[in-house]
C-alpha cells in the first residue's frame, strides 16, 4: 500500500487546492526555510488522525486552518486527503480488495472534524483502526520529526518500549489486558453489590415473610369485621327508619294548627287595612280644612304686616325730617364759619408779601458775605498744598527710609538664623550619609532574582511536563472513545442477533414462556447450542431441523408427559438432552450426522438422511435411497425418493446456527473490549493522576514562586528606599551649600544697604525741622480763616431758613383759601338738596294717615272667618284620632297573632330540623353500608333475626381489639414477598452468571499475558539483531545493542547503548548531536526491518549529519525504499541526488505555499537527449 496522491487546500501554507505527486518509492521534498516543507508531513500526521495541536507545532486545531497573510484573507476550512495505491492488496481487513484506497479530513474553525474513507463518512477510530499493526499512524515510528530523532534515543526505557509493541503489535493486547482488568475490577465489584444485596434480601424474605401472615390474619379479621359493621349500621338504620315515620305523623299534625292561626291572621290584616282607607279619608278631609285655616292665618298675618309696615314708614318719615332739620341748621352754621375764614385768609395772605421781599434781600446779603470767606479759604488751600509739596519728599524720605532701615534688619537676622539652621542640617547630613549604604541591599537583590529566574524555568519545566501529560490523556481519551464506539456496536450487533434468535426460538410467545416460567425452563439450553457444524453444512442442518433448533433441552422427557397433555396453543419441541452419544459415521455416504460434532444423541433426529455437496449428487442418489431416507445438500435442498423440499432463505428461523457462532464470537470480543476498555480508564486514571500531580506541584511552585516573588519586591523596593532616600540626601547637601553661599552675598548686600539707609535717613531728619515752623503758622491762618467760613455759613443758613419758613406759611394759607373756597360751594349744594327733601317729606307725612284706617278693617274680616275655619279643623281632627286609636288596636291584636305564627313557626322548624337530622343519620348509616357494595334492606334480610344492636356493638368491638392486637400491619407484605423471592432468585442466578464471567475473564488475562510476553520477547530479539548489524554500516565500525531495563516482560523498558568506532561511552547522552541522530536512524531501521510500514515520513533527519554519514544515510535510504516508500525532506545535496523524484516547495508570495515537482529520471534522460 503506497501512497499515490495527497490533496491539501486551506491548510496552514497550502491555502490553494493543490496535489503532490507520491508516485515514486524515494521521494525528497525540498525548499528554502520557512516555505511550509514541514507542513507536508503535518498534513499527512493530521489527516491520519492526530487530535493534538502541539504535536502539529500549534496552540489550538484551528492554528491548521489558513490564517491570512498580507495578501490573503483567513479560510475558513482546511482539508487533506490521500490516495493509497493498494495494488499489491496489503491493506488490512475489508479493504484489501479494494485498488485504491483514499482517507480525507476536513476542519472548519469551530474545531469539528470529518473523516471521510472511500468518499464515505467515517469516525476518527475508523481512520485509525486502518493502520493498525502496520506501523504507520499518526504516533508510530513511520512518522519522523524534525527533533524526533535525538528524542528517539535520549527517550527513557519506558517510552521506548512503546515503538517495540507497535512493532510486536501488542499496544492492543495491551489495551484489551487494561479492559479486562477493568472489567475483572467491575465484575467483583459487581459479585459484592449482589452479595450484599442477596444477604439484605434473605433478612428482607424472612420479616416479609412474618408481615405477609400477619396481613393475611388482618384480612380475615376485616372482613369479619366490615360484616359485623354492615349489620351494626343496618340495625341502626331500621330503628332511624322508624322514629322518622312517628316524626312525619307529629309534623303533620303542628302544620294544620299552624294554618288555622295563619287564617285568624289573615281577618285582622282585612280589618286594618278597612280602617287605614277610612284613616288615609279623615286625614285627607283634616288636610283640606288645616290648609284653609293656614291660609285664613296667613291673610290676617299679612294685614297685619301691612298695618305694621304703613306705621313705620310714617315713623321713619318722621324721623328723617326732624335729621334732616338738625342738617339744615348745622349746614347754615358751617357755611357762616367758613365765609369768615375765608375772608381771615385773605387778609394774611396780603400781609405777608413784604416781610417775603425783606426775608429774599437779607439772604442776598449773607451769600456774599459767605462767597468772600470761601475764596480767603481757597486760597490760604493753595498755599498750603505748595507748602505740603515741598514738606513732602523729605517726610517721604525720612519714612521711607526708617521703614527701609527696619526691614533691611529684620532680614539680616533672618539671614543669619536661616544661615545657622543650615550649617546645622549640613553637619546632622554629613553624619547621615557616612552611615547610610546599599551595596549589601544590591548583592541580596541580585541573589533573589536569580532563585526568581530559577523558580521561573522550573515552572516553565513543569508546565512542559503538563502539557505532555495532557497530550497524553488526550490520546487515552481517544483511544477509550473509539474503543467504547466499536464496543456499543459490537453490543449492538449482539442484541440485534440475540433479539433474532430470540424470534427464531419462539421466546415472543407469550403462553409458551409463560409455560416454561413455570417449570424453571426459561433458561434452558436449545438444541441449537449442543452441536457444532462443519462449516458449510449449517443451512443443510437448518433445513432438516428447522423449527427443532429451537427445542427445549430437559433430562428427561418422561417428567414433562402430563404437562405437554395441557399445552395445546404454542408450537414446542422438548430434547432429552441426557442420552449416549451416536456417531454419525459409516453407510455408503456420508451422514449429516457426521457433519455436526453433538454434545447429545442428534441420531434419531438426524437418522438416514445423507449429506451430498450439490443438487446433481442428491438427484443422482434419490433413486437408490430407501423409503426412510433422503438426502440433503449444502445449499439446503432436501430431496428423497420421490419429493424434493426447498426451504425460505428468508424465514426468520434462517441463519439460526450462524447466528449462534457469530454471537459467541460476539460475546468474546465484547469481553475483549470491556477489558481493553478497563486497561485505558485505568491508563487514564493514571494520566488524570499525574497531571493532578503535575499541576499540585506546579501550584505549589507558583505559590513558592509568588512568595519569592513578594520577597524580592520587597527588597526592591528596600533598595529602590534606600536608593532614592541616598540620593535625596547628597542633593539636599548641595542644596545646603548653595543656600549657605546665597545668604553670605545676601547679608553682605544688606550690611552695605543699611549704611545707605542711615545717611538718608540722617539728611531727610533735618530738612523736616525746618518745615515744621512754617507748618505752624499755616495752621494758626487755617484755623481764622475757618471760623469766618462758619460764621458766614451760619447766617447764609439763617437767612435762607427764615426765607423758606415764609415760603411755606404763604403756600399753606393759599391752601387753606382754596381749601374752604370749595367747602363754601359743598355746603351750598348741600342746603339746596336739604330744602328739596324737607318740602317732599312734609307732603308724605300729610298723606300716610288714610291707609291704616282700611286696613284695620280688612283685618277684622280676616279674623271672622278664621276662627270659623278652625271650628271645622277641630272636628277632623278628632274623627282622625279616633281612627287611629282602633287602627293600633288592630295593629296589636296583629302583632299578637304573628308572635304566636312565629312561635308555631319555629317548633315547627325544630320538629323538621329534628327530623332532616334523623333522615341525614339513617341515610348517613345506608351510606356507610352501601359502602361495602350492599342494601340495608338485603343485609337486614340476612341478618339473624335475634340481632340485636347492642350484642352486635359488642361484637364489634372484640374483632376491633383482636386487629388492634395485631399491631401495624403491612398489607402490601404479601405481594413484596413474592416480588423479592423472585429477585432474589434473579440475584442467585446473577451471582452465578458473575463468578462464570470472572473466572473467564480472569483466564483471558492469562492469555494476553502469555500472548504479549512471546510476541515482545521475539521482536526485541529480532529488531536487537537487526540493529547490531545496521549501526556498524551507518557508523563504519562500533557496535551498538538493546537490553532490557527489568526483569517482566510485561512491564519492563528498553535501553538502547550505541559506541561509535573509537570510543567506550559510558551512556547514551554522551554521543555528540549527529552520533545521536545516526544512532536512532539506526534503530528505526532496525524496526523497519522487523515490521516495514507502507510508507515513512523523514524530516531534516539528515540535518546533523557530515557528508561521510550522509552519504551512508543515503544509501540506508536506498535499501529501505525497497520495500518502504520514503518521503524526506532535506536542504543535503548528497540526500537530494538519491532521489527519485523532488518535489520542491516554493514561497513566492509572502506566506502561501507552492510545489514544483520534478522527476529525476526524465530529467536526466531530457539532460543526456539534449
Amino acid at each position: 500500500m503506497r501512497i499515490k496522491k495527497i490533496k491539501l487546500a486551506g491548510f496552514k501554507s497550502f491555502v490553494d487546492p493543490l496535489s503532490i505527486p507520491m508516485e515514486a518509492n524515494l521521494i525528497g521534498i525540498v525548499g528554502p526555510n520557512g516555505c511550509g516543507k514541514s507542513n507536508v508531513i503535518d498534513a499527512v500526521r493530521w489527516v491520519m488522525g492526530e487530535s493534538s495541536a502541539k504535536q502539529l507545532r500549534g496552540d489550538s486545531m484551528a492554528d491548521v486552518i489558513f490564517n491570512g497573510s498580507n495578501n490573503r484573507k483567513p479560510v475558513g476550512k482546511a482539508s487533506v486527503e490521500i490516495l493509497f495505491d493498494n495494488a499489491d492488496g496489503t491493506a488490512p481487513g475489508q479493504y484489501a480488495g479494494y485498488s485504491e484506497i483514499s482517507i480525507k479530513r476536513e476542519a472548519g474553525r469551530d474545531g469539528q472534524s470529518d473523516y471521510f474513507l472511500n468518499k464515505t463518512k467515517c469516525r476518527r477510530k475508523d481512520i485509525i483502526d486502518l493502520f493498525l499493526g502496520t506501523g504507520a499512524g499518526p504516533h508510530a515510528y513511520s512518522i519522523i520529526e524534525q527533533g524526533m530523532v535525538t528524542r528517539i534515543i535520549e527517550s527513557k526505557p519506558e517510552d521506548l518500549r512503546g515503538m517495540f509493541e507497535e512493532a510486536a503489535g501488542v499496544s492492543r493486547y495491551k489495551e484489551r489486558r487494561r479492559e479486562t482488568e477493568n472489567r475483572i475490577k467491575h465484575t467483583r465489584e459487581n459479585l459484592s453489590r449482589v452479595e450484599d444485596i442477596r444477604k439484605e434480601l434473605e433478612t428482607q424474605l424472612n420479616r416479609l415473610q412474618r408481615q405477609s401472615r400477619a396481613a393475611q390474619r388482618y384480612k380475615e379479621l376485616k372482613a369479619e369485621e366490615r360484616t359485623v359493621r354492615a349489620q351494626l349500621l343496618s340495625l341502626r338504620w331500621k330503628t332511624m327508619d322508624g322514629g322518622l315515620k312517628e316524626h312525619d305523623a307529629h309534623l303533620t299534625t303542628q302544620e294544620i294548627a299552624l294554618e288555622g292561626i295563619i287564617a285568624e291572621l289573615r281577618a285582622t290584616e282585612a280589618e286594618i287595612e278597612r280602617l287605614r282607607v277610612a284613616h288615609t279619608e279623615a286625614n285627607d278631609q283634616h288636610n283640606t280644612v288645616q290648609a284653609e285655616f293656614y291660609a285664613a292665618g296667613a291673610e290676617v298675618t299679612n294685614i297685619e304686616q301691612a298695618i305694621q309696615h304703613a306705621r313705620d314708614t310714617v315713623e321713619q318719615h318722621r324721623r328723617e325730617f326732624e335729621q334732616l332739620t338738625r342738617t339744615w341748621d348745622e349746614a347754615g352754621t358751617h357755611l357762616k364759619s367758613d365765609e369768615q375764614k375765608l375772608a381771615e385768609l385773605r387778609g394774611r395772605i396780603e400781609q405777608g408779601v413784604p416781610r417775603t421781599a425783606e426775608y429774599e434781600a437779607a439772604r442776598a446779603q449773607m451769600a456774599a458775605a459767605l462767597a468772600a470767606a470761601e475764596q480767603a479759604m481757597l486760597e490760604w488751600q493753595t498755599g498750603w498744598e505748595v507748602f505740603g509739596n515741598e514738606s513732602a519728599e523729605p517726610a517721604r524720605i525720612r519714612d521711607v527710609e526708617s521703614a527701609r532701615l527696619k526691614s533691611l534688619e529684620s532680614q539680616l537676622n533672618n539671614l543669619r538664623e536661616r544661615e545657622a539652621r543650615l550649617q546645622g542640617e549640613l553637619r546632622a547630613l554629613e553624619e547621615a550619609l557616612q552611615g547610610l549604604s546599599v551595596e549589601d541591599l544590591r548583592r541580596e537583590v541580585a541573589e533573589r532574582d536569580a532563585s526568581y529566574g530559577d523558580g521561573e524555568r522550573e515552572l516553565e519545566d513543569n508546565e512542559t511536563r503538563i502539557r505532555d501529560a495532557r497530550g497524553a490523556l488526550d490520546a487515552v481519551n481517544a483511544r477509550i472513545e473509539s474503543m467504547r464506539g466499536e464496543q456499543q456496536k459490537s453490543e449492538a450487533r449482539l442484541a440485534g442477533l440475540q433479539e433474532l434468535q430470540a424470534a427464531a426460538f419462539g421466546q415472543h410467545d407469550a403462553t409458551l414462556k409463560d409455560w416454561l416460567a413455570q417449570r424453571n425452563l426459561t433458561s434452558a439450553v436449545r438444541l441449537a447450542s449442543l452441536m457444532n457444524v462443519e462449516a458449510g453444512w449449517e443451512r443443510a442442518v437448518e433445513r432438516v431441523l428447522d423449527t427443532d433448533l429451537a427445542a427445549v433441552c430437559v433430562e428427561s422427557l418422561d417428567r414433562y408427559q402430563s404437562d405437554i397433555q395441557g399445552l395445546k396453543q404454542a408450537d414446542l419441541t422438548l430434547f432429552e438432552s441426557g442420552a449416549t452419544v451416536v456417531s454419525g459415521e459409516g453407510g455408503r455416504w456420508p451422514t449429516l450426522l457426521s457433519k455436526v460434532q453433538a454434545r447429545a444423541d442428534f441420531a434419531p433426529l438426524l437418522a438416514g438422511i445423507y449429506a451430498a455437496d450439490s443438487l446433481e449428487q442428491a438427484m443422482h442418489r434419490r433413486s437408490e435411497l430407501a423409503p426412510h431416507e433422503s438426502v440433503v445438500t449444502r445449499e439446503g435442498v432436501w430431496v428423497g425418493r420421490n419429493w424434493v423440499a426447498v426451504s425460505d432463505r428468508d424465514s426468520e428461523r434462517a441463519g439460526v446456527l450462524g447466528r449462534e457462532r457469530e454471537m459467541e464470537n460476539l460475546v468474546l470480543e465484547v469481553q475483549s473490549l470491556n477489558s481493553q476498555l478497563q486497561v485505558a480508564q485505568t491508563e487514564q486514571q493514571a494520566a488524570q493522576q499525574k497531571i493532578a500531580d503535575h499541576e499540585g506541584e506546579r501550584d505549589e511552585r507558583r505559590r513558592l514562586l509568588a512568595e519569592l516573588n513578594r520577597e524580592r519586591a520587597a527588597v526592591h523596593a528596600r533598595l529602590g528606599h534606600d536608593e532614592a532616600h541616598l540620593a535625596q540626601q547628597q542633593q539636599r547637601r548641595q542644596q545646603i551649600e548653595q543656600e549657605l553661599a546665597e545668604i553670605a552675598g545676601q547679608i553682605a548686600r544688606t550690611t552695605g544697604d543699611m549704611h545707605g539707609a542711615q545717611t538718608l535717613l540722617s539728611t531727610a531728619e533735618g530738612q523736616v525741622g525746618t518745615l515744621n515752623e512754617r507748618r505752624a503758622v499755616l495752621l494758626s491762618q487755617r484755623d481764622t480763616l475757618r471760623h469766618a467760613l462758619d460764621t458766614a455759613r451760619t447766617s447764609a443758613q439763617a437767612a435762607n431758613d427764615a426765607l423758606h419758613q415764609m415760603q411755606i406759611e404763604q403756600e399753606s394759607l393759599r391752601t387753606a383759601l382754596a381749601s374752604t373756597e370749595q367747602g363754601i360751594s359743598r355746603l351750598q349744594g348741600q342746603l339746596q338738596h336739604l330744602t328739596e327733601r324737607k318740602a317732599e317729606l312734609e307732603r308724605l307725612l300729610s298723606e300716610e294717615a288714610k291707609p291704616e284706617i282700611e286696613l284695620k278693617a280688612r283685618l277684622d274680616a280676616a279674623l271672622a272667618r278664621r276662627l270659623e275655619i278652625e271650628g271645622r279643623m277641630n272636628s277632623a281632627r278628632q274623627t282622625v284620632s279616633e281612627l287611629d286609636s282602633s287602627l293600633r288596636e288592630q295593629e296589636q291584636m296583629r302583632h299578637t297573632i304573628e308572635q304566636k305564627i312565629d312561635k308555631d313557626r319555629e317548633a315547627l322548624q325544630q320538629e323538621r330540623m329534628q327530623r332532616q337530622e334523623q333522615a341525614v343519620r339513617r341515610d348517613t348509616l345506608a351510606e356507610q353500608v352501601r359502602e361495602g357494595g350492599l342494601e340495608p334492606e338485603q343485609v337486614l334480610a340476612e341478618t339473624p333475626a335475634e340481632a340485636t344492636e347492642a350484642d352486635w356493638h359488642t361484637r364489634l368491638e372484640e374483632l376491633t381489639t383482636k386487629i388492634e392486637r395485631l399491631g401495624p400491619i403491612n398489607l402490601v407484605a404479601i405481594d413484596e414477598y413474592t416480588e423479592q423471592s423472585t429477585r432474589k432468585e434473579y440475584l442467585d442466578k446473577q451471582s452465578e452468571d458473575l463468578s462464570q464471567a470472572l473466572a473467564t475473564l480472569e483466564d483471558a488475562i492469562r492469555k494476553i499475558d502469555r500472548e504479549t510476553r512471546t510476541r515482545f520477547k521475539e521482536t526485541f530479539d529480532k529488531v536487537n539483531t537487526a540493529f547490531q548489524a545496521i549501526f556498524p554500516k551507518l557508523f563504519g565500525g562500533g557496535h551498538a545493542y538493546l537490553e532490557l531495563s527489568g526483569e517482566d516482560i510485561l512491564d519492563t523498558g528498553v535501553s538502547v547503548m550505541a559506541r561509535p568506532p573509537g570510543k567506550r561511552n559510558s551512556t547514551i547522552h554522551l554521543l555528540s548531536g549527529g552520533e545521536k541522530a545516526l544512532s536512532s536512524v539506526s534503530l528505526l531501521f532496525a524496526l523497519f526491518e522487523l515490521n516495514p510500514a507502507p510508507f515513512c515520513f523523514l524530516d531534516e533527519v539528515d540535518a546533523p549529519l557530515d557528508d561521510a554519514n550522509v552519504v551512508r544515510y543515503s544509501d540506508m535510504l536506498k535499501a529501505l525504499s525497497e520495500k518502504t516508500q520514503l518521503v524526506y525532506i532535506t536542504h543535503n545535496k548528497i540526500s537530494m541526488e538519491i532521489a527519485e523524484k523532488l518535489v520542491g516547495v516554493t514561497m513566492s508570495e509572502p506566506g502561501v505555499s507552492r510545489l514544483v515537482a520534478v522527476d529525476v529520471e526524465e530529467a536526466l534522460e531530457m539532460v543526456a537527449q539534449s
